[in-house]
């Protein structure tokens, strides 16, 4: 069993590695502090061995949380923040969240073939479906 004092030290490793701490991170707290405490110092080594300086970092963080294929919406302004205090500009900001906006086409690629053949076996779809006048001209 964990003591009190052992989960204020996980408590206090991963939020300053991760960078905050929420109701999802005290979840698994409780459920499996040593878990939660090999992740903090997983997701401390970048700051710990200095590989990469904390602009990068916090860039990357947001990578991962705004991307299509993980999109965790909850996290994205902390990663926002983050970033932008460790000296990011606006623009460089702006920048990651554009990658991830184009990187999220992978993930149609190998969705949309699957939706398209789930609606035709459901019987929900028989064919592409007749474009807008604005969409022609999108095209």
């Amino acid at each position: 069993m964990t003591t009190d004092a052992r989960k204020a030290e996980i408590r206090a490793e991963v939020q300053e590695a991760v960078g905050e701490w929420n109701d999802k991170l005290e979840a698994v707290l409780e459920l499996d502090p040593e878990f939660l405490a090999t992740y903090g110092r997983l997701a401390g080594v970048p700051a710990h061995t200095g590989a990469l300086s904390a602009k990068v970092r916090h860039l990357i963080a947001l990578a991962v949380v705004a991307n299509s294929t993980h999109l965790y919406v909850p996290a994205i302004r902390g990663h926002i923040r983050r970033a932008l205090d460790a000296g990011n500009t606006p623009a460089e900001v702006m920048e990651v969240l554009e990658c991830c906006a184009t990187l999220g086409i992978h993930a149609m690629n190998i969705g949309v073939p699957i939706l398209v053949d789930v609606l035709e076996e459901a019987g929900l779809r028989d064919g592409a479906a007749e474009l807008t006048e604005y969409q022609e001209r999108l095209k």
